[in-house]
């Protein structure tokens, strides 16, 4: 695999890190489970930067390289379903945010303040307008505004006919491991931080070789969560994405539980904003089906890959 971005996917990432550089710093008094940025939201709708999968010499991986950016910020804008998994199921025009789910009854992500939703039901990808839907807001740990469908029988959806589920899968799996690809490095960013500021003993914590051990081996999982999520992105192939999602879903559980550890309490409390990052990872530690439903489909990709 080639690591090295092409000229175009660099100029790309540069300017979205210049974009997103004044969204870097913590929001004031930041003790709320998530913090949602209209500003950021908004100039990345007025630059275009959501359609950029569509562009002439992007795809799929600059995307997914917007996707990481913003996910490692301490505030919150739908970018996953809109710029990554809407346009490869040909969908670019849709009104947003957009919330993606495989049960219309239950507490769905990113639906509170949704204005399309993107249902993965019966085998196929079926598009949904939320225009005028009853939505009742979920309060939740899980840091994104969820929600609940007052009647999701009644919900009317238009298929995209035969061969788009598998597709709609796919491109969630890319976007599981994308998104928590860029949580879980922030998460750990900030855990070095606050190691290498806290003291007991009269030396860092950071120092001592117990937690330096821990840490390097969290490293080794984000870093591992990150090329499996890029290289699912660049290939777009079905086994690729599954064993990505499936990869970051089997090892978040360990790189979370380390991570609150070292910042002094196992997610219980708000004070230091690790929770902006891990609460998230929480939420997607489940979706789509979970480690089970990732390891299932990457056996069945493998199979049918043998010749």
């Amino acid at each position: 695999m080639d690591f090295e971005l092409n000229e175009s996917q660099s100029a790309v990432l540069d300017t979205v890190l210049g974009m997103v550089e004044p969204f870097r710093a913590l929001p004031p008094g930041a003790c709320a489970i998530f913090e949602p940025s209209p500003a950021l939201d908004s100039q990345l709708a007025e630059g275009g930067f959501y359609q950029i999968a569509s562009f002439d010499g992007c795809g799929p991986l600059d995307a997914a390289l917007l996707v990481y950016e913003l996910a490692r910020l301490p505030v919150l804008v739908e970018a996953a379903a809109t710029a990554l998994v809407a346009p490869q199921l040909g969908l670019t025009d849709l009104p947003r945010p957009i919330a993606l789910a495989d049960d219309r009854d239950g507490s769905i992500r990113n639906l509170a303040g949704a204005r399309t939703l993107i249902l993965l039901e019966d085998g196929e990808a079926r598009v949904a307008s939320l225009d005028g839907v009853e939505i009742v807001a979920n309060t939740s740990v899980l840091a994104y505004p969820y929600g609940r469908l007052v009647s999701p029988a009644s919900l009317e959806t238009r298929g995209l006919g035969a061969g788009s589920g598998e597709r709609l899968a796919l491109w969630w799996r890319v976007a599981i491991a994308v998104e928590a690809a860029g949580l879980m490095q922030a998460a750990l960013d900030a855990t070095v931080d606050y190691v290498t500021l806290r003291t007991q003993f009269g030396k860092p914590l950071g120092a001592f070789q117990a937690i330096r051990h821990r840490l390097a081996s969290s490293a080794q999982l984000v870093s591992g969560t990150r090329w499996l999520a890029m290289r699912a992105a660049e290939s777009g192939d079905p086994g690729e994405a599954a064993i990505a999602a499936l990869y970051v879903q089997d090892n978040m559980r360990t790189v979370l539980n380390d991570l609150h550890q070292f910042t002094g309490a196992i997610g219980l409390t708000l004070e230091y904003p690790l929770h902006l990052w891990s609460y998230r990872l929480k939420a997607l530690q489940g979706e789509l089906g979970g480690v089970r439903a990732q390891g299932e489909a990457a056996s069945a990709s493998c199979f049918c890959a043998q010749p």
